[in-house]
């Protein structure tokens, strides 16, 4: 940093307005300049680009601008750069500084030769001797501005019984910061950074005198102001800044910035297929397994019968489109067995939302603290790309739950911070929670309550109500042209039938058109295989799983009529657990 940019941020942290400091870096100022902390750990988006002025730089650059208030010494520290400074009259104070604290203190420990690592304290790496000594000089000197990267590496997050004696005095030494008189009495600050909160020790983030500032993902107008600094260098694009600022939700500046890169290299513009293309291998490079973008291919229009449950669904749509957060749901619970069209109506909201639609899948991991790093992960993700439509397969199976015992309470936790998330009604109409279950009796009561994910549960039944027309919308989908004809003789075979089960007998008269030597499904095809396909399902589990849609419902009106005309919820709990201790003598509950 030059010596002029040094001066011209001088004064407190922050003082000039003109700055336009993001909201994390004024609450920053805000606690310092009122004495609340001294000691700050930056985590979340700390790897990206942020405005100043007229540029755009890192993080480390950021801070020494923005917020060092024109510190007298400005240092920087990790274990890999060891201590670096950002002047080199800083560098010299520094050098001074060792020498004098030499002299008077005597020999320093791990410095066999303090004037040649005065000279050079980019040198000194090991954190047994660089904290010491950095305490040291916020302990002397006043107005030291210290940030500390990658924290995670000097204090991870890890079980006493495996931390080495070098690493408890490392996290030591910087829990004594936090409380050390001297930092807000000399007008010095500490800021420690990590890309992941969880990764960092326990203590260390749960230490009520160290503040914690998530840097948030971009959102949509730091989005948009970005990509309008890029296309101002003549950059084309071929959509409205406005719609590419929309489509990169999620991507910070840096992903965002590689499509430029991209355009002023191949001389084309920034395409939207580009966009989504480019996102989805950001997204899945960044997050493996733990989720998965989905581009759904059609709407409700392509789902066959299901008419009530459709109706509704619209509603939920057109609440989204229009941004209206306080009518739109918490969540949708879609409750039934296996086959029923479940993960396709999901697939149909968000292709009718025109929201990014993600799938999460596997968080947990073998490794201790990674499943709720992973869990840390994925709510960020959700956080930086809302609006956004989130679906959870087999919910019962995700989370975890409040009371769950056997493995060392990480489902308990990882339940907790999403619950957290699930409830928090800030996110309503900007995240929505779509979840199914076949289940419902082991998912946790709080999740599907009312407020959370349970404003509206969805029943399922096993067999369609409108066979024909999940068979002829089935077989449009996939290419197959049955035309107009009459369908009753393949109708009176299919009785019964799960949605999956007649997708799966359109499927299956390819194979009679190509053994007949033909491309072509014909009505004797279709015939042929309704009469071959032997289903596959246990009966009793079926009953058992749609008594517990009924019990879950939240609408009447999207009861079968058998329970409308005589609802009797006491009945039908007992049908539900008669069929249970059936099941579970069975060995399949």
């Amino acid at each position: 940093m030059a010596p002029e940019e040094m001066k011209e941020a001088s004064g407190s942290i922050a003082q000039k307005q003109d700055l336009r400091l993001p909201p994390w870096a004024i609450e920053m100022k805000r606690k310092y300049e009122a004495g609340e902390s001294a000691v700050f750990l930056l985590y979340g988006n700390v790897l990206d680009i942020l405005p100043y002025r007229s540029e755009f730089v890192h993080l480390r650059d950021f801070l020494t601008r923005a917020l060092s208030g024109g510190k007298d010494i400005v240092a920087y520290y990790n274990i890999s750069e060891g201590i670096t400074f950002a002047t080199p009259q800083m560098k010299e104070d520094f050098r001074r500084f060792v020498d004098v604290t030499a002299s008077v203190s005597g020999r320093i420990p791990g410095l066999s030769d303090p004037a040649f690592y005065g000279e050079h304290p980019e040198l000194i790496r090991d954190p047994q001797v660089a904290l010491p000594l950095l305490e040291r000089l916020i302990e002397m000197r006043n107005r030291v501005f210290l940030v500390i990267d990658h924290v995670d590496k000097i204090a991870p997050n890890s079980e006493y019984s495996f931390m080495n004696m070098e690493d408890r005095r490392s996290l030591t030494t910087i829990l004594r910061w936090a409380a050390h008189p001297q930092l807000l009495n000399r007008d010095n600050v500490v800021i420690l950074v990590a890309k992941n909160l969880s990764d960092v020790h326990r203590e260390l983030r749960g230490n009520p005198l160290v503040e914690l500032v998530e840097i948030s993902y971009p959102d949509r107008d730091e989005r948009l102001e970005f990509i309008a600094a890029q296309a101002a260098q003549g950059v084309p694009l071929e959509m409205p800044a406005e719609k590419l600022a929309n489509g990169t939700a999620g991507l910070n500046r840096i992903s965002i910035n590689s499509f430029f890169q991209q355009a002023r290299k191949t001389g084309e513009p920034v395409s939207l297929a580009m966009v989504k293309r480019r996102k989805t291998e950001i997204l899945t490079e960044e997050y493996g397994g733990l989720v998965e973008v989905i581009e759904p291919d059609f709407g409700l229009e392509m789902v066959g019968g299901l008419d009530m449950v459709k109706e509704d669904l619209k509603v939920v749509i057109e609440l989204l489109r229009e941004g209206n957060r306080t009518e739109a749901p918490m969540g949708v619970g879609l409750i039934g067995p296996p086959g029923t069209g479940k993960t396709m109506l999901a697939k149909a909201v968000a292709k009718g939302s025109d929201l990014p639609f993600l799938k999460i899948g596997d968080i947990r991991d073998k490794w201790v603290g990674e499943s709720e790093k992973n869990a840390d992960r994925v709510i960020t993700l959700l956080r930086s790309l809302a609006p956004v439509v989130v679906f959870v397969d087999e919910i019962d199976q995700a989370f975890g739950s409040r009371g769950e015992r056997g493995d060392s309470g990480v489902s308990q936790r990882i339940w907790a911070k999403f619950s957290e998330i699930q409830s928090d009604t800030s996110y309503r109409g900007k995240i929505l929670w779509i979840w199914a279950t076949n289940r419902p009796d082991i998912v946790d009561e709080a999740t599907k309550r009312p407020g959370r994910l349970g404003d509206l549960k969805i029943p399922f039944f096993f067999a369609a109500d409108n066979p024909e027309a999940v068979i002829r919308l089935s077989a449009k989908r996939n290419n197959i042209a049955l035309k107009a004809q009459d369908l009753s003789e393949v109708l009176e075979l299919v009785k019964g039938y799960s949605a999956a089960e007649l997708e799966a007998v359109v499927l299956r008269s390819r194979w009679f058109a190509r053994r007949a030597g033909r491309r072509n499904v014909t009505l004797d095809d279709l015939i042929a295989a309704a009469k071959d396909y032997i289903p596959s399902r246990n009966d009793k589990m079926i009953e058992y799983m749609e008594l517990l849609a009924v019990l879950e419902a939240s609408s009447m009106r999207m009861l079968p009529e058998k329970y409308k005309q005589n609802y009797d919820r006491d009945s039908i709990v007992t049908q539900a657990h008669k069929l249970r201790l059936e099941l579970s003598s069975m060995g399949l509950l």
